[in-house]
């Protein structure tokens, strides 16, 4: 048995649900409204009453809400509006309607709950708030009452206006434009600036500029910023709201208060302070806790705690409200007033308060022209130039206006004082109100407006520019182009389509091979490459470019571009014939490759292959030399013996401790060791010393790190490894190990000279030589002292040295003193009988032998050189040079370089200056930068040339000009960077792509007008016409007869027509054949023939229609049924099945 959930019954069939409507059982239980739905219902309460718990009964709204189920409180009021008294509704301002007030008035009503009718007419529109109108541009009056239809202006309204306006609507008297309210210029193309709406913009917005961004453009309705409303922006949100349009709510704490700006909240303060955490003093004007309180003080102030008044200067009382007597003014009213002409004085300042008509600290001045009135503050209303009285702004007119205020101009036909004079003017002309000037109609000038607009000029005034193009006529009165040769369109700005020229592009072109046809004259313009009259002459051979008239000059194997003529120089060169290497750093296919090539390698300028620096190796001369490699790839092998490093880049052996030569070959000599065999061995009693490690190898009878002691006693021989065998007291020489000293030496072991004044065996013999001589301790000789000779040793000589010190802070010579000796010149020692050994003029110590070195050399012989960076006595001065200068090693003075200069070569040679000591003048021009060691120019990005003053020529461009432009199709090349501007119809970095279908012209911003699937030309916009298709746009299709592309071949039809695409004969039903001569054969039929006949049992069909023509005994549209029958026929069915199949 069927059931149906609850809020449903059965049906009467019992098969189905229906809904039932608890409504109409008694009101569904609501105390009010019921409202039913599919299975259920609803009680509804009106507006001011909410649903009680039970869903049935309705309860009043608490008092301060009220809306539909109490939803609404005061707070949600919008738009000015405001709680009534009983708080259950708002009360909205005038313009505004709804429960929230949050409706403006409907179209056509204004005012307080919008019950008052806008009066407006014309098409003006009413403003919600005032039922003040807004006319369209051109209408006037309170009502829009007054004003022409559109397209028309004058004082009957039986003049056209001008121009065409956006609007429609033209000035009635002028004939200029009126342009919608929120718009203004010529063109009413312009929005109102700031603070300002209506027609023209010439409304000022009365909006407080502080509290408000401006005002609606179009009703002048002021847009109030956060925190304020009403309809000059001037109140704040009540109580409670913040935001733009007081529309939000404030959630702020009981302690605190709500900012109605941004619903910031704030501190409950003690009287007299507010602010975060109460840390300012109330502003003046206001006092009590959270400064929320108003003074009430006049003008004057409070004290922040309690509101008691302090009163201001020209006030007294209570309440600072009485002002001075008369003629007293400032604190207790003491001070006397002293105003001019009648004036009297501000009770509080004493400032002179002006009668109308003056102004002035004592009101001693009268007003400036346009201002009248008290203090001058009144802006005279007089118009155009008119004369204003101070006193009252009355106005005298200049002549040419009328009026109260001198707005209205004269009327037409008359002109000047008081507008008495009449006008003379030709073609419909009016005059100027003030000089009886003749204003023309559109297309004259002229004193008597009897001239045609000059050249290229139209319209009122002849101030509109024609905008016709390529030499077209300009009408003078209305602007329309007739074009010349060539053109097309409505200002003559497009080309004859591809394949015709002349006057309305009716002439056909004959050119060739991609030649274009010149539109104007219809001559050739052949492609590069091709020449002739047609363009059907290809270029002779080392010939390129337009009509063939340019030679190929290429270079270095270099190929000719036959249309451009640019040289495509192979792989190393560069240049416009191919004629320079490329510069270093580069290599490849125009120089446009950067070497890799590390650490100073030479880049291969073809492949870009490294040959590498001495000392480097790799494909990029990233590695350094393996050992015993050195020179540049590392290709030489070290020569190096005896362990010696191998310098990487010039192969200079580094020789390890104790060897030396060029390829490290020689041991150190005797007495020297380590490093270059530079240390000095310090072994004594002639042991030789280790060549590495410089150890000494101590003689027999010695010992001790440099073999400076004997033997300790005892021992003797090689090593002191020996015992000696002489008996206690006796000597043992340390060498030998006998018993008994040689003459002339003592001690334990024989290894001290005797004694002064003795010698021979065992030093016992005494010497008899003089003070002067010095006693042989073997054989007791005497000999001369160091510097004496002769018998005596009493002969001496005098002589003198002098040498010469330069050192850094000294520029004379300083003489050496003077040294007295026996020896000669170049000899010293005892017996004068040595010679001396220095060098590089270096001066020997008589007695010692020791070399004095001049400036600038060192060593024990003076054999060395000062090393780089040293120079003066004993090289002991540091140079200071810079830059690579060279020291003088014995003055330290610097010798620059090329491009430096200064004591030091600190300085770098001054623009335009180069060379040695800066002493040349660089020839670079102003694109150039002179390189200040040998004058070359560095060229600028865009120039070349040995100076710098040839910029790039077309197609190369960057630094010298050395890279080659890559733009295509025509686009020139910017000589700096590169950067390609390409010709009309192209786009791309390079230029070359082509304009996408449907656009052409420069950077394809045009769009194309060409129709049946037709291309334009995507330089020049010419429509390319497909085969059947002729005109300016391709919109025709070709003429009856003709066919083909331009529509320039003839049918061959016969009288028939033909397909204006292919050409092929459109042959009438029943005939086929290329002239349509030809009837259908057996079997076919319709137009060409090309249909196949379905007749069916011999049946024959029509070479026109196709209907079948059936034999006897057959019938049917295809002869598919026959006539007799197969059995016996039954009336009751139909006849036509007796003879189917």
């Amino acid at each position: 048995m069927c059931g149906c959930t609850a809020g449903f019954r059965l049906k009467r069939d019992s098969c189905g649900c229906e809904d039932v409507n608890e409504c109409l059982n008694d009101n569904g239980g609501c105390e009010e409204q019921c409202v039913n739905s599919e299975g259920s219902y609803q009680c509804i309460c009106r507006v001011g009453k909410l649903l009680a718990r039970d869903g049935r009964t309705c309860i009043q709204c608490e008092i301060g809400y009220f809306g539909p189920s109490c939803h609404f409180t005061c707070s949600n009021c919008m738009n000015g509006g405001q709680c009534n008294e009983a708080r259950d509704g708002c009360l909205c301002k005038p313009g505004f309607q709804g429960i929230l007030c949050n409706n403006t008035c409907r179209q056509g009503t204004f005012g307080i709950d919008c019950n008052r009718l806008c009066t407006c007419q014309n098409g003006g529109t009413c403003n919600p708030e005032t039922g003040g109108c807004t006319c369209p541009p051109g209408i006037k009056g309170v009502s829009c009452e007054i004003g022409c239809s559109p397209g028309y202006y004058g004082e009957n309204c039986d003049k056209r206006c001008p121009q065409q306006c956006p609007e429609g609507y033209c000035n009635r008297m002028l004939g200029n434009c009126e342009c919608e309210p929120g718009m203004f210029g010529p063109l009413c193309n312009r929005k109102c600036p700031d603070f300002s709406w209506g027609r023209n913009c010439i409304q000022e917005c009365a909006c407080n500029q502080k509290h408000s961004s401006g005002c609606d453009p179009k009703n002048g309705k002021c847009i109030c910023l956060a925190g304020y409303q009403g309809i000059s922006c001037n109140q704040k949100c009540p109580e409670n709201r913040y935001g733009i349009k007081c529309q939000r709510t404030c959630n702020c704490p009981k302690e605190t208060t709500c900012d109605h700006v941004g619903g910031e909240c704030k501190w409950n303060c003690p009287a007299g302070r507010t602010g975060f955490r109460c840390q300012k003093v109330c502003e003046r004007g206001k006092y009590g806790r959270n400064c929320l309180k108003h003074c009430e003080c006049g003008n004057s102030g409070c004290s922040p705690e309690t509101g008691a008044c302090l009163c201001e200067a020209g006030h007294h009382g209570r309440h600072c409200l009485q002002e001075c007597k008369k003629g007293r003014w400032g604190i207790n009213c003491l001070n006397v007033c002293e105003c001019e002409n009648g004036a009297s004085c501000d009770p509080a300042t004493g400032e002179c308060i002006c009668r109308p008509g003056w102004f002035g600290l004592s009101c001693e001045q009268e007003c400036p022209r346009e201002r009248y009135g008290e203090k001058c503050l009144e802006r005279c209303r007089c118009e155009n130039n008119a004369t204003c009285i101070a006193t009252n702004g009355s106005c005298i007119c200049q002549p040419g206006w009328v009026g109260q205020v001198c707005d209205r101009m004269c009327a037409p036909g008359t002109y000047g004082v008081k507008c008495r004079s009449k006008c003379i003017c030709q073609n419909s002309a009016e005059c100027d109100p003030v000089t009886g000037e003749c204003i023309c109609s559109p297309g004259w000038t002229g004193v008597g407006c009897n001239e045609r607009c000059p050249q290229n000029t139209y319209g009122p005034g002849c101030s509109m520019r024609c905008a016709c193009e390529n030499g077209a006529y300009c009408d003078h009165i209305h602007g329309v182009c007739i074009c010349t040769a060539g053109w097309r369109g409505k200002i003559c700005n497009k080309a004859c389509p591809e394949g015709f020229y002349g006057i309305e592009c009716l002439k056909k072109c004959e050119c060739r091979n991609g030649a274009q046809c010149d539109y104007v004259t219809g001559v050739c313009s052949c492609a590069p490459g091709w020449m002739g009259n047609k363009c059907t002459t290809p270029c002779p051979e080392d010939t390129y470019g337009k009509d063939c008239e340019e030679f190929c000059d290429c270079l270095n194997g270099g190929n000719c571009d036959a249309v451009s003529g640019i040289c495509i120089c192979k792989p190393g060169y560069m240049g416009r014939q191919c004629e320079k290497v490329c510069t270093a750093g580069f290599f490849g296919i125009g120089c446009q490759q950067r070497c890799r090539c590390l650490n100073e390698g030479d880049c291969n300028p073809i492949n870009g292959s490294c040959n590498c620096k001495s000392g480097w190796m790799g494909k990029s001369c990233e590695k350094r030399c393996p050992r015993n490699t050195y020179g540049r790839n590392c290709e030489q092998l070290c020569r190096c013996a005896n362990g010696g490093d191998c310098d990487p880049e010039t192969g200079e052996c580094s020789c390890d401790d104790g060897y030396t030569g060029r390829f490290c070959e020689n041991k150190c000599s005797r007495g020297f060791f380590g490093k270059n065999c530079e240390n000095k061995c310090k072994c004594k009693n002639n042991a030789s010393c280790q060549h590495t490690t410089g150890r000494c190898l101590c003689t027999t009878g010695w010992r001790g790190r440099h073999c400076d002691k004997v033997c300790i006693p005892g021992f003797y021989g090689e090593e002191c490894s020996k015992m000696c065998k002489c008996h206690k007291g006796e000597p043992c020489d340390h060498i030998t190990g006998k018993c008994n000293c040689p003459p002339g030496y003592t001690g334990h072991g024989c290894h001290q000279t005797c004694p002064p004044r003795t010698y021979g065996a065992g030093c016992k013999k005494k010497c008899n030589c003089g003070r002067k001589s010095v006693c042989d301790h073997v054989t007791g000789k005497c000999t001369c002292k160091s510097g004496r000779k002769g018998k005596d040793c009493n002969r001496s000589k005098t002589f003198k040295i002098k040498r010469k010190m330069k050192k850094q802070k000294m520029a004379k010579t300083t003489p050496s003193p003077e040294l007295h000796g026996g020896c000669k010149e170049n000899e010293f020692g005892p017996g004068c009988n040595r010679v001396c050994e220095c060098q590089n003029g270096g001066h020997c110590d008589e007695v010692s032998g020791e070399c004095i070195c001049l400036l600038g050399w060192i060593g024990a012989t003076c054999e060395q050189p000062c090393p780089t960076g040293r120079y003066g006595l004993n090289c002991t001065e540091v140079c200071q040079c810079q830059h690579g200068g060279i020291c003088d090693p014995r003055s330290g003075r610097c010798s620059c370089p090329a491009g430096h200069m200064s004591k030091y070569c600190e300085t770098s040679c001054p623009p335009n200056k180069y060379g040695i000591n800066c002493e040349n003048d660089c020839q670079c021009g102003k694109a150039g930068i002179c390189n200040p060691q040998d004058g070359t120019c560095q060229c600028k990005m865009g120039w070349s040339g040995e100076t710098c003053e040839e910029s790039c020529p077309s197609g190369r461009y960057g630094p010298n000009c050395i890279h080659t432009c890559q733009c295509q199709n025509k686009g020139t090349c910017d000589p700096v960077t590169g950067c390609c501007t390409c010709a009309n119809g192209f786009y791309g970095q390079l230029c070359e792509i082509q304009c996408p279908p449907g656009s052409h012209g420069f950077y394809c911003k045009e769009r194309c007008d060409c129709e049946n699937g037709a291309l334009c030309d995507p330089a020049t916009g010419q429509c390319k016409c497909k085969p059947g298709f002729i005109g300016n746009r391709c919109e025709k299709e070709c003429e009856p007869g003709t066919f083909g592309l331009h529509c320039q071949e003839k049918c061959d039809c016969a009288s028939y027509g033909c397909n204006p695409v292919t050409g092929e004969c459109k042959c009438p039903s029943g005939y086929t054949g290329p002239r349509c001569e030809t009837a259908c054969s057996e079997g076919r039929y319709g137009p060409n023939c090309r249909y196949v006949c379905e007749c069916d049992n011999s049946g024959t069909c029509d070479p026109m229609s196709g209907h079948c023509n059936c034999l006897d005994g057959w019938i049917g549209a295809k002869c598919e049924l026959t006539t007799e029958t197969s059995g016996t026929r039954r009336g009751d069915v139909h006849w036509t099945d007796h003879y189917s199949k």
